[in-house]
Parts: structure tokens; C-alpha cells; sequence
């Protein structure tokens, strides 16, 4: 079954969806098994709990957050929150928002870097996680059947699963701007 990919088309859902603190809260979620309060994102942050919430909310609203349950704790009724395991893609920002696109790739990337680069320093190394680059040469077709390829293996492997644990990775690609002019 295909994800549900949610597109973000102007430059505002952009900027509340690369707001650094809701960045913080999506990969929390993303790795949480049973969800979490805003009670407990704000502890892991160290923000307050009811900025936890509103950042909750504005994730709610773009639909990359959704409620897990509640909980009865100590007398009160515990909301929690898990990411809704959706795609994100904002491809289809208009020209004018090419600037806010740009930095919101490069801070996905550096952000997924630095989660990477302590996993080459375990010994023993370990099989499953590495890098590559590299330049591939493909015709057009070639390069739209890999990516819906890559699309479809993600999709398949992107909901939690017994015996399986989160995966950090980025993949981007496309024609090489070294090419002769």
C-alpha cells in the first residue's frame, strides 16, 4: 500500500515544518514506539510543555502528527502523539520560495549527517551503516524507474514492524551539473 505523501505548496507550511523545534519533536516520534506526551517532549527538549503542545498542534495541522491514545497517569488523562508515517515533499514549492527550499534541504542533510557520522565510529565497524557516492549514468527513464523504485522500497519498509529498528537515511540525486555545457 502507498503512503500518504503530504505536499507542502507554500513557503509558510515550509517554514512551520522546518521549524527547528518541530524538526526536534518528528524525529522523536519517528523513533518512539508507543508515541509521547507533550509532557514528555518538552522534558526530553527542555522546553515547556505547553510550547510542546503548540508545536504538536502545528503538526497536527499540516498532518505529520496525529494522537497514539491516552493514558490514564496519576488521575489525569495523558494525551499521546506519534508521527502520522507519512512522506513530505515540497518539490512542488513555487519558483519564488526557491531560497527557503535550499536551506530546508541543507538542513535536513547536515541534520541527518550528524546523527550518521558517530555510527563510523563504533568497532566493531557495522554492515549496516555506510555512505556511497558516486556518479551513475542513466538515460532519463532510467533515473525516473530508480526513483520510483527507491520511492516503493521506502514506502514498503516505512511502518514499524516487529525485529525492526529505525533507519536514518537521505538519498538525492539528479542530472550531474558538471555535465558539458
Amino acid at each position: 500500500m502507498e503512503r500518504k505523501c503530504i505536499r507542502l505548496v507554500t513557503e509558510k507550511q515550509l517554514r512551520a515544518y522546518m521549524q527547528p523545534t518541530r524538526q526536534r519533536i518528528l524525529a522523536l516520534l519517528r523513533s518512539s514506539e508507543e508515541g509521547m506526551t507533550a509532557k514528555q517532549l518538552a522534558d526530553r527538549l527542555g522546553i515547556a510543555p505547553s510550547s510542546a503542545g503548540h508545536h504538536l498542534k502545528v503538526l497536527r495541522e499540516i498532518g505529520l502528527v496525529e494522537e497514539a491514545g491516552t493514558k490514564r497517569v496519576h488521575g489525569f488523562t495523558a494525551r499521546y502523539f506519534r508521527d502520522a508515517d507519512v512522506d513530505v515533499t515540497f518539490a512542488e514549492l513555487p519558483q519564488a520560495a526557491s531560497d527557503a527550499r535550499r536551506q530546508a534541504i541543507r538542513r535536513l542533510v547536515l541534520e541527518d549527517l550528524e546523527r550518521f557520522l558517530p555510527q563510523l565510529d563504533r568497532e566493531p565497524k557495522p554492515e549496516d551503516a555506510d555512505m556511497m557516492d558516486g556518479i551513475l549514468w542513466l538515460t532519463p527513464d532510467e533515473a525516473a524507474a530508480l526513483w520510483r523504485q527507491l520511492r516503493a522500497f521506502v514506502s514498503a519498509h516505512a511502518a514499524r514492524r516487529p525485529g525492526t529498528q529505525a533507519y536514518n537515511f537521505v538519498v538525492f540525486g539528479g542530472p550531474d551539473g558538471e555535465e558539458k555545457k
